[in-house]
């Protein structure tokens, strides 16, 4: 009897196994919750007896053959089987996320991003704007000239428009990116003194600056400890040859339009106080000896130490890349600071333009740093400040370390904050490597940013997370970024507390994200109400790897318009753009209802076998109108292939996927932009793909009057001749693509490596 009952329970478990064998939905290459490296492969075994529906990312696949998955991304698989002789149905549900080994964790369960190029805005766009140029009236004969310009709106606020400003200068011709309002440049050194005219213009817009070049420059040697009452008059020259050092009790006055110039690694230490009197007409310049050789930065490490700067141009300051390793203080970057602000040290800048410099912009423990109408470009990042408070008031931070579409994972970020009370208003941040606002360890603090603007970061716009973090964003526009708002990882409960209303983010990876990259914990709370989030790949997203669960518990997603219907935050309206359009005028740089068109590429040719990942076509901006592009696909052989793209009131990048099968890989094709309506073409209108070769192939497109030229071998040399027999002549700087005019007359031409 025991033997049978032990018989039948083996007998029962048997065919119970067997059933729930049968039970089972077969998936062959992932499982639940796997992490692959680059890409994943999988296959749907299908039984006879049901029907299968396979859905991966919402788009039907094959069942029953082997599917590969190369996307870096959070991916789900939906399984669903019915049986035909029961009438069941089951279904299984696999998520699984493809790792870009190349960005490490940086960009775990999301995409690479790579934000796209400056569109330059339309000329119809510079309504009611003025051109502002800053820089010297006196500058030392052989040194290169810093020039800096920007741009104002009506509002007596920075309009927010891009462009290529041309400069004009006795012997020399130059230009200056505009990044939504600023930019600047080096004018090469003038081989001559006397008096010259720097003429900038920028569509309607031109401005003129007097500059006189000096026949002898007589600098006075400084440095050493200075104490009492101290002033460098007005139209001064000093020349820092060692450490320079302000006592306590000791106060430096430094007039208008004075040239300082400090030897390498030089530092000014200030324990009392150092006021320097410049202002847009008679700046006062604040440069390295030698520009190859930065000089050190400015040190103020007491609570009786105060800088206050007004007109002031900075550059080739934060000398010491290893600063950090040999000094006092906390760092995610090593380099330099222009700026050291410790224990209670104050600095104050008003129109101050920090350019070009080697290092940070600054480092700040438990002290206070006001920028007010400043510009810091190009530099390693605006520095890392524990404590205290920073106050960014109508000023840009661009360039950390510089625009560029090469990834780093290095702690490039516009600005790193932790603890105190800090404020950012009417100011831009971007084009950065890392995070525009990074918000991140130690304890608690608060960041309130107002009507500020976003663009080409890498990471997050605004990074919020730590210890009793609270953080709110206002009336703020977000752009091309891998992330618009995000409450990230967090060390205690309820942190960070994020709260952001009215915002516009539009063209990113994310526009609004709780949790992080990282598979943590979170514990913060993250509230979104009257927003925009619009046209990014995923408007708002939730999913913390730590146990795969969205987090809709520790966020607050309403009353916003959102791209498409998301099942997560249903208290949400449908962006209808024909209908809803007109609510973007809020946001808009300019009045204007127009924009600028131009391929979101960074360079001008690209391998053929690029084409089949497709091609971005920008706005230099949002507009809440319709704008539309023809472009036309060519190459030799082929019939050409037209198309058109439509931007819907608040997108701004779209693709075009040329039809890859009918185009011949082998040959070059160019992609062309023209017709535009509701905007203007300012950027690249003509991209084209080489196929790579052993040999140097050369491809020719037909452009009346001109024709172009394309070869894909770097190395190989463009050479021109009066005759088939020569001599040939090497055509100075002919790269690919080269365009020859056919008014230069009849020449023959050959491409040698």
């Amino acid at each position: 009897m025991k033997n049978l009952c032990f018989t039948t329970f083996c007998l029962a478990a048997a065919l119970l196994f067997a059933d729930t064998m049968r039970a089972t939905i077969l998936v062959e290459g992932i499982t639940e919750r796997g992490r692959y490296n680059d890409r994943a492969s999988f296959m749907v075994r299908i039984e006879s007896g049901f029907d299968y529906t396979c859905v991966l990312d919402g788009e039907q696949t094959p069942c029953n053959q082997w599917i590969q998955v190369d996307q870096p991304n959070y991916h789900e698989l939906i399984i669903k089987r019915f049986n035909k002789l029961t009438s069941q149905s089951e279904m299984r549900m696999i998520p699984f996320v493809v790792i870009a080994t190349e960005r490490g964790i940086t960009e775990f369960g999301l995409p690479p991003w790579t934000p796209y190029p400056v569109i330059p805005s339309a000329p119809a766009e510079f309504i009611d704007t003025r051109l502002i140029c800053v820089a010297p009236k006196q500058y030392p004969l052989g040194a290169r000239i810093p020039i800096i310009t920007y741009l104002i709106n009506g509002q007596d606020l920075s309009a927010r428009l891009n462009g290529i400003t041309q400069v004009t200068y006795p012997g020399t011709e130059s230009s200056i990116n505009i990044r939504r309002g600023y930019g600047f440049a080096f004018l090469p050194p003038t081989p001559s003194s006397g008096a010259n005219t720097i003429t900038v213009s920028l569509h309607h817009l031109s401005v003129q600056q007097h500059l006189e070049i000096e026949t002898n420059t007589h600098w006075q040697s400084v440095g050493g400890v200075l104490k009492g009452m101290v002033e460098w008059p007005q139209n001064s020259r000093i020349h820092i040859t060692s450490d320079l050092e302000i006592a306590v009790d000791a106060r430096l006055h430094i007039g208008s339009s004075s040239l300082i110039k400090i030897e390498p690694l030089k530092n000014i230490k200030v324990n009392g106080i150092l006021i320097v009197n410049g202002d847009l007409k008679d700046p006062v310049v604040i440069m390295p000896d030698t520009a190859e050789r930065p000089w050190g930065g400015f040190l103020a490490t007491n609570s009786g130490a105060a800088i206050q700067m007004t007109g002031v141009i900075l550059t080739g300051g934060g000398g010491n890349p290893q600063y950090f390793s040999d000094h006092f203080g906390f760092y995610h970057r090593k380099e330099q600071p222009l700026f050291l602000l410790h224990n209670g040290a104050r600095a104050s800048l008003t129109n101050c333009f920090m350019i070009d410099n080697a290092g940070q912009l600054g480092n700040g423990y438990y002290s206070f740093l006001t920028l007010d109408r400043c510009l810091v470009q190009h530099c390693v990042t605006g520095g890392e400040y524990l404590g205290g408070a920073v106050e960014i008031y109508r000023s840009a931070l661009l360039e950390f370390p510089s625009d560029t579409n090469v990834f780093a994972d290095q702690d490039e970020d516009g600005i790193y904050m932790t603890e105190g009370k800090h404020v950012i208003q009417d100011s831009i941040i971007g084009w950065v490597r890392d995070d525009a606002i990074d918000a991140g360890s130690a304890g608690a603090g608060s960041v309130t940013v107002s009507n500020c603007w976003f663009e080409a970061c890498f990471h997050e716009a605004m990074a919020w997370s730590g210890l009793g973090r609270v953080a709110s964003a206002h009336q703020t526009v977000i752009v091309n970024c891998g992330q618009g708002v995000e409450a990230g990882y967090s060390m205690g409960s309820d942190s960070p507390r994020v709260t952001a209303d009215r915002l516009l983010s539009i063209g990113n990876l994310v526009g609004a994200r709780y949790g992080d990259n990282y598979d943590w914990g979170y514990d913060g709370f993250l509230r979104v109400t009257n927003s925009f989030l619009l046209y990014n790949q995923r408007d708002v997203w939730g999913m913390n790897f730590l146990d795969w669960t969205y987090r809709t518990n520790r966020m607050d997603i309403r009353g916003n318009f959102l791209t498409v219907p998301n099942s997560y935050h249903p208290e949400n309206t449908v962006w209808n753009p024909l209908a809803d359009g007109w609510r973007l005028l809020a946001y808009k740089p300019t009045p204007a209802n127009a924009a600028g068109i131009g391929f979101a590429s960074h360079q001008s040719q690209w391998p053929t076998t690029r084409i089949a990942e497709g091609v971005p076509v920008g706005l230099s901006t949002f507009s809440t109108q319709v704008v539309s592009v023809s472009y036309l696909v060519e190459s030799q052989h082929r019939e050409p292939l037209m198309g058109r793209l439509d931007f819907l009131p608040g997108e701004m990048y779209k693709v075009i996927i040329p039809e890859v099968p009918a185009l011949p890989i082998q040959e070059a094709v160019r992609i062309t932009l023209s017709r535009p309506v509701g905007g203007a073409l300012t950027g690249l209108t003509n991209l084209y793909f080489v196929p790579s070769t052993a040999l140097p192939v050369l491809y020719w497109f037909n452009a009346i009057p001109a024709l172009t030229w394309v070869w894909s071998d770097n190395s190989a040399i463009l050479e021109q001749s009066n005759t088939a027999k020569g001599p040939w002549t090497a055509i100075a700087d002919a790269h690919s693509p080269y365009t020859l005019n056919a008014k230069d007359g009849s020449k023959y031409f050959r491409l040698r490596r």
